[in-house]
């Protein structure tokens, strides 16, 4: 296990306060705002001028574990996250994305078999629905047309469309 030393721990600080700079940054934040959401957000107070030392204090301002925990929380991470590698977190978020992609594509296709599925099931009506009416004495299809229609307000649109297609031929 290499061993922890004061560069490597400065290396860490420095990764950690970048990355604060980072959130802060992309999402237009003032210091003040930032403050703001760690005191509304996490229960932490810190002042504007504490998160600029952490950022750009030369030695930069060191940061206590509940001040760091307020930060993860206020930019919605987890610590883990915030303490892997670059490259690490790099590619954990590209798996994430790798898998939702997955997830995404197996619900188009199953909404697509069950959208095939409702097209037969609407082809098969409109057939019988077709076949029974034109099976009808002409004097009873018209009487069956106008019944339909009827129900047009208590059913609705899809009920008119269908009746329509129905009547249609």
């Amino acid at each position: 296990m290499p061993r922890v030393t004061a560069d490597r721990l400065r290396a860490a600080e420095d990764a950690i306060a970048d990355r604060i700079a980072h959130e802060r940054q992309a999402r237009g934040w003032s210091y003040e705002k930032l403050a703001a959401q760690m005191r509304d957000h996490a229960g932490y107070v810190v002042q504007p001028s504490a998160i600029q030392r952490v950022e750009k204090g030369n030695p930069r301002r060191r940061i206590v574990v509940d001040e760091f925990v307020a930060y993860v929380r206020v930019f919605q991470g987890s610590v883990m996250e915030w303490l892997m590698p670059d490259a690490e977190r790099d590619r954990m978020k590209f798996d994430s994305q790798m898998r939702r992609g997955a997830e995404a594509t197996e619900l188009v296709e199953r909404k697509r078999r069950e959208l095939a599925d409702a097209e037969l099931q609407l082809r098969d009506a409109l057939e019988g629905a077709r076949a029974h009416l034109n099976a009808l004495p002409v004097d009873e299809r018209a009487a069956a047309v106008e019944e339909a229609e009827e129900l047009d307000a208590d059913l609705g649109e899809h009920w008119a469309d269908f009746r329509r297609h129905v009547v249609a031929d």
